[in-house]
């Protein structure tokens, strides 16, 4: 898996969603969670999803 700095994509205009390819979990909270936890790595900081 790569890290995004997704900051970066939304300053440049591009939009970003949710989405699985998995059959197993399909919990889109999961997914919210763990793009909140890769900024988390990447910036050392709580919250860095842009509204």
């Amino acid at each position: 898996m790569a890290l995004v700095r997704q900051v970066n994509l939304f300053s440049a205009g591009a939009s970003l969603s949710l989405g699985t390819d998995s059959h197993a979990v399909t919990d889109m909270f999961e997914e919210a969670r763990a793009v909140e936890m890769n900024q988390r790595l990447i910036t050392n900081k709580r919250g860095r999803s842009p509204q």
